[in-house]
Parts: C-alpha cells; structure tokens; sequence
C-alpha cells in the first residue's frame, strides 16, 4: 500500500474512532474541518467511495452542530460507520489477487466504469426514485427496463442529480426538458412512453446511461407523445420475480470482503399479488435526534417476510402517502418493483413502481402530477428558511 494511503485510512480510522468513543455531546467545530480535510485527501487519491462518505459525515455532523431538526442520529452512525469500515478495509491489506483485481480495486476506490458509446437504446421507465439528501444531493433517478435484445430486460439507470440550491422537491426535474432535445421534452413526458434514446454514454458496470453533454443525445417517442400512453410490457418484470430460495441463493453467493457496509443490497425484485397488512412509524422525531422511519408490512404471493422501511422526510412524503393508501384500501395488486435490501436482518423493499388493474404508476410522484408554471418558478426560487 501507498505510503499516502496508508497515512490516510489511518487518519480517517483514528478520527472515526475518537468520535464514535466521545459521543455527539464532544463533538466540535475542528471535527468537522478534519473531516473535511480527510475528504478531500481521499479525493485526491481517488478513494471516492470513502470521500462521498465522509461528505454525508460531514453534512450530518454539521447539522447537530448546528441544531438543526434534520439531523438525523440513524444517518451519523451509518456513515460514520462506513468511514471506519472502509478505512480498516484498505488498512487490513486484504486486496483479491491476480484475476479479479481491477474488478475489487474498482468497487472499493468507487471508481466508475469508462464510458462508452451507444448508437440507440430501446427502453422503458420500470421505476422512479427521489434523491433529496440535504446539502449534498437533490434531483431523480430514472430506472428503465431494457427492451433491446442485447440487454433484454436489463434494468438502466439515468440521474438528474445537482446540489440542492434551495430548491425542496424533485418534482420540479420533472417539468424540465431533457437537455438537447427539439423541440423540447420534459421529463415526465418518460413516464408513460416507450422511448429510443440515441447516441447516448453507457457505464456498462454501473447500468447508468449519462446524456452527452455535447447535447447529442436524442430522446425520440416510439408513439406519438400525443397519443395516449403505451401499455407496460408487465412481463418484462418476471425477470426480477423472487422467491425465498432465490434470494437465499444470492446471500449465498455473495463473495465478501472488507469493504462491505452495513446494508446488503440485493439487486431489483418484484413482488406479486402485493398487500400492505400493517403501517407504523419507528424512531424518535423530537428535537435533534431524529430517527424516525415509516414502516410497511407487505403479505405477497412468496409469503417471505418484507418490509418497506421509508426515512421520515419531506422528499418521501408522497412515497409515504401512496403507500398509506395501499394500505388503507386493503387491496391487492398486482405487483410492487423496487430495489431489495437486508437491513437490520430484515428483506427491505424500496418501492420503485406498482402495477394495478390501471398499469404501472411510480408511488414516488403523486398519480394525478401537474404542473404550472407559477409553481415551478416558486421551487427553483425558494431558499430554505
């Protein structure tokens, strides 16, 4: 190991350790400073899946210093410990050999893939997701089904991700229009219509396109975006049909390595014949030492426990609610897609789309979404109190 490196997983290791055994109650202003010190040393040395740690560290450090109600606790001890994590990993010298070296070295620098070219691509919106972290992150993710025969069935991910800059709700993404088109499309016009995107950049290990931001890529309806909109392949989502033994079969196989954290992520999975039997809320949301998460048992076809477990914050708040209404009515349907997770021992689903009796729709974003346009100038105006 590099000299350089070495001194920083220690650093990183050492500071982690004192603020872990000294509590919040000693925390200080140099703590912060020295984390973001050790963030941007770990940049420098391209440890980027550590720096974005200790950037989220910092920002929920930089809360309770600051007494404000988003700090939350839950948040702090998680990447808290995923600094200690990663640092005694690199420090442990227990990197893969020959053969699937680039691959591990990849996965814990948190390097991305190169990417490459790609004349077109067939595809269709599976999922969408709101990404509100404060002071750090703010915007969407689209997840898309592949409809090409290459990558039939693949799910592909697209981000429209910035700094907050005072703006509070993702949905204003939604009304903007998809860089380089003409005439202009908007983004929602994604959620009902099969598209061909076209002279697009794809991460092949990450499954993330990145629009060219020399404004080539096209975005082009395979119907009319006036038409009404396309029925969803349903069938498509069989591929990510799960049941216990599969799962099982996938912890199983999973090779682990010191640079794990302390939520195992499982991929995508689709759930039928879906109901939510019970709802509650979890954690403390008084003061500074909020916790609080929103709970939702599912029974499903598979029968395997499962839980969703959504964070209590403004970004979710249409998540929660159209998941309350499931709930509420006590119907089935016909299938819940969503990314899968074990946390806490428990199998956690993070809700991506639904489908009904009347199709796919993405519990993210409120069914009957409008937009004006005094409204949208509002969020991209307003400052945070």
């Amino acid at each position: 190991m590099q000299p350089q490196l070495e001194k920083l997983c220690r650093e990183i290791k050492d500071l982690t350790e004192v603020l872990a055994y000294n509590g919040l109650n000693l925390v200080s202003q140099e703590n912060t400073r020295q984390i973001e010190m050790l963030m941007h040393q770990a940049s420098t040395l391209r440890l980027f899946r550590t720096a974005t740690s200790l950037r989220y560290l910092n920002v929920e450090l930089d809360r309770f210093m600051k007494h404000l109600p988003a700090f939350n606790a839950e948040r702090y001890v998680f990447f808290l410990n995923n600094c200690w994590l990663l640092s005694q990993a690199f420090l442990s010298g227990r990197v893969e050999p020959c053969g699937a070296a680039e691959a591990h070295k990849a996965e814990i620098y948190g390097d991305t893939s190169e990417p490459v070219n790609v004349e077109e691509m067939e595809l269709r919106l599976a999922g969408l997701e709101k990404v509100h972290l404060e002071g750090a992150l703010f915007g969407l993710i689209f997840h898309f089904i592949s409809m090409d025969a290459s990558r039939k069935n693949d799910i592909i991910k697209l981000s429209i991700l910035q700094q907050p800059k005072g703006l509070t709700n993702p949905d204003v993404f939604l009304s903007m229009a998809i860089p380089g088109t003409d005439p202009p499309v908007p983004f929602y016009k994604l959620l009902r219509k099969d598209i061909k995107i076209t002279k697009v950049k794809f991460l092949e290990r990450e499954s993330q396109i990145q629009i060219d931001p020399n404004a080539r890529t096209g975005f082009h309806f395979l119907k009319s975006a006036t038409d009404e909109e396309d029925p969803f392949p349903e069938a498509a989502f069989e591929t990510y049909a799960a049941t216990q033994d599969t799962i099982l079969k996938k912890v199983s196989s999973y090779k682990i390595t010191p640079f794990d954290t302390s939520v195992f992520n499982l991929g995508y999975v689709y759930v039928k014949k879906a109901a939510i039997v019970s709802q509650r809320k979890d954690g403390e949301n008084q003061g500074n030492y909020q916790t609080s998460v929103h709970v939702f048992e599912f029974r499903h076809e598979r029968a395997f426990p499962l839980l969703a477990r959504i964070l209590d914050k403004p970004v979710n708040k249409v998540l929660v609610e159209n998941m309350a209404k499931v709930f509420s009515s006590k119907e089935t349907v016909d299938g819940i897609f969503g990314r899968l997770a074990i946390e806490r021992g428990t199998l956690s689903l993070y809700p991506l789309a639904c489908v009904d009796g009347q199709g796919i729709w993405f519990p993210a974003v409120a069914k009957n979404l409008k937009f004006s346009n005094k409204e949208i100038l509002q969020q991209l105006y307003q400052q945070k109190k």
